[in-house]
């Protein structure tokens, strides 16, 4: 499969992640954290044996999806990124990450729950 030639590159969102560790405010926004709330309330169920988020970033929605699953596989396109996930994270042993570029790479496994939260209309 061929990269989208509108999709933006894995080197964009590094560059961007060097110039600022929370470009969108993740951590801070009180708009984010009602968002946040939002996307947990709207799942239908309250446990999931599978989860996979697309997408993870620094790890916000991460840490607050894996109360909901047994086992959460966060991505990113950004090595950035994923490493401040993974040290806000580092106390959930049941979340794994990858550097992971969706749809061009997709993991060999089922899941039960699929999030992409800010990377479906970004």
């Amino acid at each position: 499969m061929t990269a989208n030639p509108a999709s933006l590159t894995p080197d964009f969102f590094e560059a961007l992640y060097q110039q600022n560790a929370d470009p969108w405010q993740f951590a801070t926004s009180e708009y984010e954290a009602r968002k946040y709330l939002a996307t947990l309330a709207a799942l239908p169920r309250d446990r999931y044996q599978s989860g996979f988020e697309i997408g993870g970033s620094i790890g916000i929605l991460t840490e607050q999806l894996a109360g909901k699953c047994d086992a959460l596989l966060s991505v990113d396109v950004s090595d950035i990124a994923q490493s401040q996930a993974i040290e806000r994270c580092q106390h959930l042993e049941h979340i794994d990450f990858q550097l992971m570029s969706v749809p061009q790479q997709f993991p060999d496994r089922e899941f039960d729950l699929i999030v992409l939260s800010e990377v479906g209309y970004y």
